[in-house]
């Protein structure tokens, strides 16, 4: 494998092109591969649009494909443009006049993704493309921070930690389809009849957990439910967000499927590993709670409160509720997916 193309050298490439004038067609040079896969850098005249493409040799696409557009790029294949006759191409380029800033940093992420997927075949790998692309059109569709906050980063973390815990104990499968949390759906986790809300705090005394809706703790609908809540200690000692989504990456590599999946939530999320650089922070469990969320728990629900309340947002201390004594496994023997 070729050493990863980077950002500096797409600008170089793109720089180089712009100055050029009188001209038509694709302009391009090639980059090199990532893996199974060829890749040419340029820009597209007389409209001077910047792109890239990726090489298929051994797979021809899908025929009549609805490839993503989005305000900033736009997608299409094409064959026989770039001096390989035996090549299908994916390109994308970069709509004028949208930001060179950001499409780069996608252009970096789909590097990273083939090289990710590079134990696949070449359709395994094209669909992970796709796949990602179709994410960065909803990423770039808001307007959000590519980097997640601080209190997003721990909250992610948690969730990971217990979504680790169910991987020793379910399929790949009902593990990630269960995973809730990155689609802004009121429960973290839906496991059988029942779901699982993780609320996740670095506080030495308190532990104020947020409850964003009056949905989040609701069981008229979703029962059993559990809250369980982390308190992770901040030091030199124990895992990063990156050395967790790592691990996790490791086991799902068993399947391609659950791979994609995965990878899908955490940006939908809001982790881009282009900015893996910027969680430092390492965490080591130091407690853990169990709550079953039954009629006495405190919480403010559609049936508790006065009509004509629509919407509220309130903060729970769990340090000093009574707790329930349970493992994982006893917890997924009563939201009845273990027998």
């Amino acid at each position: 494998m070729e050493q990863l193309i980077r950002k500096q050298e797409l600008l170089t490439v793109w720089h180089a092109f712009s100055k050029k004038e009188g001209i038509e067609g694709w302009q391009s040079i090639r980059m090199g591969h990532v893996e199974k896969v060829e890749v040419v850098a340029g820009c597209r005249f007389p409209e001077k649009e910047e792109f890239v493409a990726f090489g298929f040799m051994n797979y021809k696409f899908p025929s009549n494909y609805k490839y993503p557009q989005c305000k900033g790029f736009y997608v299409l294949q094409n064959n026989n443009i770039f001096g390989k006759s035996d090549f299908c191409w994916l390109i994308i380029i970069k709509k004028q006049p949208a930001g060179i800033d950001l499409f780069v940093t996608m252009i970096e992420d789909l590097f990273n993704t083939v090289k990710r997927m590079s134990f696949g075949n070449e359709q395994f790998i094209f669909k992970s493309i796709i796949s990602r692309i179709r994410l960065w059109q909803r990423f770039l569709g808001k307007t959000v921070i590519p980097v997640l906050n601080p209190e997003k980063e721990l909250g992610l973390f948690g969730e990971l930690s217990f979504l680790t815990a169910l991987l020793k104990y379910l399929e790949y499968e009902d593990v990630i389809e269960s995973w809730k949390g990155p689609l802004d759906e009121p429960k973290d986790f839906i496991l059988g009849d029942g779901g699982v809300e993780v609320k996740s705090t670095t506080s030495i005394k308190q532990f104020r957990a947020k409850i964003s809706s009056l949905e989040q703790l609701d069981t008229s609908i979703i029962n059993p439910l559990f809250l369980i809540g982390f308190r992770f200690k901040l030091g030199a000692e124990g895992e990063t967000l990156v050395s967790l989504i790592n691990k996790i990456r490791d086991i799902l590599k068993e399947d391609e499927d659950f791979l994609v999946k995965f990878e899908s939530l955490l940006i939908n999320y809001g982790y881009i590993d282009l900015y893996s650089s910027e969680y430092t922070n390492v965490y080591s469990l130091d407690e853990r709670f169990v709550f079953r969320v039954i009629n006495d728990f405190p919480r403010i629900t559609e049936e508790n409160t006065l009509d004509g309340i629509l919407e509220a947002k309130y903060e729970i201390d769990l340090a000093n509720l009574p707790q329930e004594d349970l493992d994982d496994k006893q917890i997924l023997k009563q939201l009845g997916v273990l027998l």
